[in-house]
């Protein structure tokens, strides 16, 4: 097995890790966990339903057996990796827990969220492409990966920050006691695949009525950026500090970059270089925006009052 194979999978459990302590110690733990499992459970409904991508072997594959028999392009056939949807839960946990602490509407909070994870998928697909963790079946115009894995990405991440947080509004008021936890979990991966899926269904309809995924994608993106814009510009940047989500999500993009330069795809795609500059500066200012005045001064503002349970 490549180490490359190796060190990405280890880098994701390291993370992961990290991020169980740091949902313990903050009560939103369910919150990761169901995440994981949404990641999961829709990564391998589409290996197993579709033949867009196949990925490579890693050290744990879920389920631990491939049935039926692998595809004659797809050596593992119908499964994925567990760093994966390690991955998967650590940024929706992560994005969710930054807009939990900021003062804007619940949709804008969802808008927000996809957005910052797609931030980690402009850089880390192409590398991942290059290096086989995954390969697609028919490559796309963005380095080899097709358009509508970025519009998967955003309504994937959207998808579960709206029903997740709406269903912890609305579920207290009729389940009492430990079990709304788990009815909540429930809720938000089923529900939020319906959701996805019917997103999808859109985007696709679009597309074959002419409309280009260029224009789409884009269209799409340049709609939410400026709505999330709109409202993070009036934020205080006093909330809490989230170090732990900070730096994991800045040394993820240094470990992916450093891949890039050192497997040599730096050379056969320079673009990437400035790709993967651009996208650190966003997800710096992303990452840090909820709380950039205590960072910029050390920590030694007090925390603002923010609906961080939602």
């Amino acid at each position: 097995m490549p180490w490359t194979y190796v060190a990405t999978e280890l880098l994701a459990y390291v993370i992961g890790a990290l991020f169980v302590a740091h949902s313990l110690r903050r009560g939103r733990f369910w919150i990761l966990l169901s995440a994981v499992l949404y990641g999961a459970i829709t990564e391998y409904l589409t290996v197993k339903t579709k033949t867009d991508y196949c990925y490579g072997q890693f050290m744990i594959m879920l389920p631990p057996m491939s049935w039926p028999v692998a595809r004659d392009w797809c050596a593992v056939g119908p499964r994925i990796p567990l760093w994966g949807s390690v991955t998967w839960g650590v940024l929706i946990y992560g994005a969710m827990t930054l807009s939990a602490s900021m003062t804007m509407p619940l949709v804008v909070r969802c808008l927000f969220d996809a957005l910052l994870v797609l931030t980690v998928d402009w850089i880390l697909d192409p590398l991942a492409t290059w290096l086989k963790f995954w390969v697609w079946e028919t490559p796309g115009p963005w380095f080899g990966i097709p358009l509508d894995n970025f519009a998967g990405w955003f309504w994937l991440v959207f998808s579960f920050s709206l029903i997740n947080r709406s269903l912890r509004i609305l579920v207290p008021k009729f389940v009492s006691g430990s079990i709304d936890k788990l009815v909540i979990a429930v809720g938000s991966i089923v529900l939020s695949i319906v959701l996805l899926t019917a997103a999808l269904t859109i985007y696709v309809g679009l597309v074959q009525r002419g409309v280009t995924e260029w224009q789409l994608l884009v269209g799409m993106l340049a709609v939410a950026a400026a709505i999330v814009v709109s409202y993070a510009v009036r934020q205080p940047g006093d909330a809490a500090s989230h170090w732990v989500i900070l730096l994991s999500a800045l040394a993820t993009h240094v470990f992916y970059a450093t891949l890039i330069v050192v497997t040599g795809l730096a050379v056969r795609a320079p673009r990437l270089i400035v790709i993967s500059v651009a996208t650190f500066v966003l997800t710096f200012i992303g990452y840090s925006w909820p709380f950039r005045r205590r960072l910029l001064r050390g920590g030694a503002l007090p925390a603002g009052s923010h609906p961080e349970p939602i």
